[in-house]
């Protein structure tokens, strides 16, 4: 049976339907997505680097990361930790390995 998940109308559709539609968004993503997530991501980022917040030991998973823009802030942050991301699109994947040889071998992203 295929994974399924919820669409605006409420009814189930395959995730392949949801990877397939955030493949064809990720070539956009860094004009259209970041800037209107860009609230968000600085709110996480500043508790995520705030003295009060205290992560366990280890790899740093990020999931449902897209093409990855917050993957190499993340590292910078968690410095001396590896910091992967994952996500259900393999085109927002695919995006962020074009990308993340810039980034170092601390940071990659995977699809699901």
């Amino acid at each position: 049976m295929a994974s399924m998940t919820s669409n605006a109308k409420g009814t189930l559709a395959p995730a392949s339907i949801l990877a397939e539609s955030w493949s064809i968004a990720a070539e956009g993503y860094d004009e259209i997505f970041v800037p209107r997530f860009k609230p968000w991501t600085d709110n996480a980022l500043a508790l995520l680097g705030s003295t009060e917040f205290k992560l366990p030991q280890g790899d740093v998973l990020v999931p449902t990361c897209g093409p990855g823009h917050e993957l190499p802030l993340v590292a910078e942050l968690l410095k001396n930790r590896n910091v992967r991301g994952t996500d259900l699109a393999p085109g927002a994947t695919r995006r962020r390995w074009r990308k993340g040889e810039a980034f170092g071998h601390a940071v990659a992203a995977t699809q699901v």
